[in-house]
């Protein structure tokens, strides 16, 4: 592709809906997962070695981040669970430690896209299940979800946005002064400011609204953040990656990938200048696009973002 980006297909698995990708620069590897086969994975970029796990007794994971100061510790999203996960990293090994909390609000949705803050409290939102899960074709029960922080002192599900439809991408800024976020049936990036003494959200304003030459169906899903505060965000049915500058509320670059659903992304490499890339092979044409599901790799982005962020849970210390 033009202006030396390149994109490379590094994880040839056609996962049914690909996400949550988080990289650990302790061990050069990153983490994802497959929604719909409540499947987790780990990938190391420099032996090529994957490895992968049911986590059992759950129908679908939305997200996993590790946990910090614990080797082998994970919190999973699964179906409406914070879950304490212990996987060694070995084929089949995953195990549920314990339940933390479960949102019982809504039993239509489920937890999607989740990531820890700068400061390693852990946040997801919540979505419907599937397409399946429609009111209608293409319509969904409106507002019934929502956003969350598992609070690291009593490792319970705290409300924090309301009137969430189907939560996804969510980053902050490099000083946190900031939160982005999107809820996908809006098509657009909404920011508020944060406060991270109070871990407080307020005055949510939109800064982008997806373009009009994409389908009417695109939708962003997941999003990430680099050293100079432009977005990234995936595009469902948009076949891209999106790069805003969030300040001017404007497009910077459209990244075109082999797939139709781009799902989400985020930076991985040992100079953190490797664009990683989740992706669906559910809800597409896989005769049109083959290598759905896949995990990509872009490079030559002139830019680097940050490791990501594990989760930091005191109350798992405790005994």
């Amino acid at each position: 592709m033009g202006n030396g980006r390149k994109v490379e297909a590094v994880v040839r698995v056609n996962c049914s809906l690909g996400e949550g990708p988080h990289w650990d620069g302790g061990s050069q590897s990153l983490v994802f997962t497959d929604i719909l086969n409540a499947t987790v994975y780990r990938y190391h970029p420099v032996t090529g070695q994957l490895s992968s796990t049911l986590v059992p007794r759950v129908e679908g994971v939305g997200f996993i981040v590790p946990v910090d100061g614990r080797d082998g510790e994970y919190i999973v999203g699964g179906d409406k669970s914070f879950i304490w996960l212990h996987w060694d990293g070995s084929d089949g090994g995953g195990k549920v430690k314990q339940i933390l909390d479960t949102v019982h609000e809504n039993p239509g949705n489920r937890l999607n896209d989740g990531k820890a803050d700068p400061f390693g409290r852990l946040f997801a939102g919540k979505s419907p299940w599937t397409m399946g899960s429609e009111t209608s074709p293409g319509v969904f029960a409106q507002e019934q979800g929502a956003l969350y922080l598992l609070s690291p002192t009593t490792g319970k599900a705290e409300k924090k946005v309301e009137g969430v439809t189907l939560s996804n991408g969510l980053c902050w800024s490099q000083d946190s002064s900031h939160f982005f976020y999107i809820d996908s049936v809006l098509r657009k990036v909404d920011a508020f400011d944060y406060d991270p003494l109070t871990v407080s959200l307020s005055n949510r304003r939109t800064v982008f609204h997806m373009p009009s030459h994409l389908p009417e169906k695109a939708v962003p899903d997941g999003m990430t953040i680099d050293a100079t505060g432009r977005l990234y965000v995936a595009t469902f049915f948009g076949s891209r990656i999106l790069v805003i500058d969030a300040e001017e509320g404007r497009e910077i670059e459209e990244i075109k990938l082999p797939v139709e659903n781009v799902t989400s992304c985020t930076w991985g490499g040992e100079n953190l200048d490797q664009l990683y890339v989740t992706s669906a092979a559910k809800f597409t044409d896989l005769t049109t696009y083959p290598e759905s599901g896949f995990i990509y790799k872009i490079m030559g982005l002139g830019s680097r973002g940050f490791d990501g962020v594990k989760a930091k849970i005191p109350i798992l210390a405790q005994p």
